[in-house]
């Protein structure tokens, strides 16, 4: 019997996706992670310095996006359950559980955090655009299925 062509991969995907297998894609992912929790956690300690039951205060300057959200003051506690939730996302993201919706979360976090910075500084950082970028790569890249073939090529025969 003939069997049906193999569907020719989008010259895209075959650059940022076919060079490696999906343990190597799962590795990056492991250790991507973890470098990227402790460097947030460099990025945006300094909100950490604000009192959690502090007063609110208007922002001077917001960020843009800010602005287009209605977000034109600070809650102190806010910043300490983004935290929270940006940490567990990255450790799902390292472990490759729920890869895509841990992406998802923590550059929703990033956002949240670097406009509470940024917003209370008056500077427009970029630090996190690089950041963005890979987490865009890992979130269409198949990282699902790398995370299967690590568990698969680990697990005792």
């Amino acid at each position: 019997m003939n069997k049906p062509a193999p569907a020719k991969a989008s010259l895209a995907d075959r650059f940022f996706f076919d060079w490696f297998a999906g343990e190597a894609l799962g590795a990056a992912r492991f250790f991507f992670g973890i470098g990227l929790a402790i460097y947030l956690t460099i990025q945006f300690e300094q909100l950490f310095q604000i009192t959690v039951h502090g007063a609110q205060f208007h922002y001077t300057l917001p960020i843009w996006y800010f602005g287009v959200f209605g977000v034109d003051h600070i809650v102190p506690w806010a910043n300490f359950a983004v935290y929270a939730a940006l940490i567990a996302a990255c450790l799902l993201f390292t472990l490759g559980k729920w890869t895509k919706p841990a992406i998802i979360a923590i550059i929703l976090a990033i956002f949240y955090l670097k406009g509470v910075r940024d917003s209370i500084s008056g500077d427009v950082h970029h630090r996190e655009v690089p950041i963005v970028v890979c987490l865009l790569l890992f979130l269409f890249s198949n990282a699902t299925a790398a995370s299967a073939s690590m568990r698969a090529s680990t697990a005792p025969r």
